[in-house]
């Protein structure tokens, strides 16, 4: 079977003068993989640099699509990956009720709320 994931994306943007309207045709892609993830986890505060692991289990091995949600109406959340001595590169920034579609290049994934704790929801697919 092919073409079993089809993905759109819209935006609006209208302030004063200026306006934008952007919709971009749907296209399809391939599942090669068979696993998926989703979880609603909760993230603390990164006050101090505090950041934690994302629960995908261990079923996904191979990073494809992934779609994240902010769920807190008041604090922004990052998405990243870990380097060096434990040292936190976020690669998505969500602000509150933010939502994000990406194409992972791995899935050992963290998250640091900025502010209050947040909702972060998440569904991962293996490629």
């Amino acid at each position: 079977m092919a073409d079993e994931i089809t993905i759109s994306a819209q935006i609006g943007v209208e302030k004063g003068n200026s306006k934008l309207d952007r919709y971009v045709n749907s296209f399809t892609a391939d599942w090669t993989g068979t696993k998926w993830s989703y979880e609603i986890q909760t993230i603390g505060s990164g006050s101090g640099g505090n950041h934690e692991s994302l629960n995908i289990g261990g079923d996904v091995l191979e990073p494809g699509y992934a779609w994240f949600r902010n769920g807190s109406s008041t604090a922004t959340v990052q998405v990243g990956t870990v380097h060096g001595a434990d040292e936190f590169e976020p690669f998505l920034s969500l602000r509150p009720g933010s939502i994000s579609l990406v194409e992972l290049a791995t899935v050992d994934l963290y998250a640091q709320a900025i502010g209050d704790e947040v909702d972060l929801e998440f569904w991962i697919l293996e490629n």
